[in-house]
């Protein structure tokens, strides 16, 4: 599924996003083991515990497995939490990308 620009906007519609999202997790779910989608679910759970007040999504991308913040809170980045959890992360093989609206962690496989 092809996601597209509203004509008079520059933003995706919510509904498109979502169900592309779950569209191309679903088709690249195959291409990844158990064990390596067990480790971003349990990527996702600290990630989850640490930005309490953002929202969480899960990317399965062809080469890596991701752990999405968007738009998180300015209370988020700044918490205890978050340092615990990026300090717990490295040398784990987690790489942390931050852009103007979102965190991701990336595993790769």
């Amino acid at each position: 599924m092809q996601v597209n620009f509203k004509d008079d906007e520059r933003q995706q519609s919510v509904v498109y996003v979502k169900q592309d999202r779950k569209e191309r997790n679903d088709r690249n779910r195959a291409l990844h083991t158990p064990a390596n989608l067990e480790r971003q679910l349990d990527l996702a759970l600290k990630v989850q515990a640490a930005y309490i007040r953002s929202q969480i999504f899960q990317d399965i991308n062809v080469n890596s497995l991701a752990v999405k913040v968007y738009k998180p809170t300015v209370a988020d980045k700044i918490s205890e939490g978050v340092a615990a959890l990026n300090k717990s992360l490295d040398g784990t093989g987690v790489r942390m990308t931050v852009k103007d609206n979102s965190i991701t962690y990336h595993i790769d496989v």
